[in-house]
């Protein structure tokens, strides 16, 4: 089993992700492939996305090849392991704050000696294959990425013990929360956001982590790569859709 992302980014290739909000539809990934896009993110954290959802995205995504992510709260751990059973690539943890929490994320996503996630048999991560052997626990770690969000001032001023925390992969800036959790709501061009996104993309880099963040806009996807940026993901499904019709109606009626 092998982790494209894990992989590109071992290789100092930035990566280009985007988000699924609403759209949770079995075409959804093959257009995402047809774009070019290397992973997608399904937004567990928002949006209304159940198991069965996640389960139907994931055989789509694995038919394609595409590799496929869940941001989740880490508050819900058996549908980590659940997920993670049926052939999730891996998590964007939300609001992490300590390394306290980030220790129990792979406590819950990685098998042992590093984390305690139960085995199975004949699971869709394994396309089904039988076997218990410690090929396929290594395997399975290697395979699995376990990004941290960080959005809270809390969580900004712990980000070195937060990366340092074996299993822990990449890194994963929320520009909206973390504007708010500063006392600057939806100043996306203050400085002191901007300083605070730079010292957790210095952070990560130092402490051999893959930078990442989410951005609305390619301008700003362009300044993060420019950065380090290597975990990049692009808008949502939603924003997509509205901003393109928005142009797209706006020559229309001009």
């Amino acid at each position: 089993m092998v982790n494209p992302v894990k992989e590109k980014i071992a290789r100092g290739e930035p990566t280009y992700g985007t988000m699924l909000a609403e759209m949770i539809s079995p075409a959804v990934p093959q257009l995402l492939k047809n774009v070019g896009y290397d992973w997608f993110v399904v937004d567990c954290e928002h949006f209304p996305a159940d198991l069965r959802d996640c389960a139907m995205m994931i055989r789509c995504a694995h038919e394609i090849e595409l590799p496929i992510f869940f941001r989740i709260s880490l508050t819900v751990q058996q549908m980590l392991s659940k997920l993670l059973d049926l052939g999730a690539m891996g998590f964007v943890i939300p609001s992490v704050e300590s390394a306290a929490q980030a220790r129990e994320i792979i406590r819950w996503t990685k098998y042992p000696p590093l984390g305690k996630r139960g085995r199975g048999y004949m699971m869709g991560c394994e396309d089904y294959a039988t076997g218990l052997g410690p090929e396929l626990l290594s395997a399975g770690d290697d395979y699995t990425m376990i990004a941290v969000q960080i959005e809270t001032t809390t969580g900004l001023e712990n980000c070195e013990e937060i990366f340092a925390v074996e299993g822990i992969e990449a890194c994963f800036v929320g520009p909206a929360d973390l504007s708010v959790s500063m006392g600057i709501p939806g100043q996306a061009d203050n400085p002191q956001l901007g300083e605070a996104v730079e010292k957790v993309f210095q952070t990560a880099a130092a402490t051999g982590i893959a930078p990442g963040i989410h951005v609305q806009t390619v301008n700003d996807a362009r300044y993060w790569v420019e950065r380090g940026g290597l975990f990049m993901c692009y808008n949502y499904d939603i924003g997509m859709i509205y901003e393109a019709s928005r142009a797209a109606l706006e020559q229309l009626r001009s």
